[in-house]
């Protein structure tokens, strides 16, 4: 993952290979959360596990709701 200077890139490219995923709009979309998204102090890792856990169990559309990722997102 060295290739990657940004750490959200990093993460949610550390878990498409894991899984065998690819598609470059991911990494590159998570390319704009460098810099702790420049600098408002959100850590990479969080948002890159943020955007992990959207590939994991987000919706498809909007119908589907949010009951699905809002218990594991949401504290409390």
């Amino acid at each position: 993952m060295s290739q990657y200077e940004s750490c959200t890139q990093s993460i949610v490219a550390a878990f498409m290979d894991e899984f065998g995923l690819s598609d470059p709009l991911v990494i590159r979309a998570a390319g704009g959360m460098h810099g702790g998204m420049v600098s408002s102090l959100t850590c990479g890792i969080v948002s890159g596990a943020m955007m992990v856990l959207g590939l994991l169990i987000g919706r498809e559309n909007l119908e589907e709701g949010l009951d699905g990722i809002f218990p594991i997102v949401v504290p409390g």
